[in-house]
């Protein structure tokens, strides 16, 4: 019996390949703004940049949202920080 290749949950790539990663990322999202800013008369009449285009299409495709506005400073004070502080 002949078992199915899976492909492993988790990668562990080095630092510079997620910059890599990050690269390619940002250059498929550039070209989909671009796409979007071309073919989409209202943000080619408003003048909108691309990399602004870029940017919102990057916040509705991001994670999903936590219920509290900031995660991200809350994940911050649990770390290092939090343990300082009486």
């Amino acid at each position: 019996m002949v078992r199915p290749y899976t492909v492993p949950m988790r990668v562990d790539y080095t630092e510079a390949q997620w910059v890599g990663v990050a690269f390619v990322v940002l250059g498929l999202v550039l070209a989909l703004a671009w796409l979007v800013r071309r073919y989409v008369p209202p943000f080619a009449a408003l003048l909108i940049p691309t990399s602004v285009i870029a940017g919102f299409v990057i916040l509705v495709l991001g994670p999903p949202r936590r219920s509290t506005s900031s995660g991200g400073i809350v994940r911050l004070r649990q770390g290092k920080e939090a343990r300082r502080r009486p």
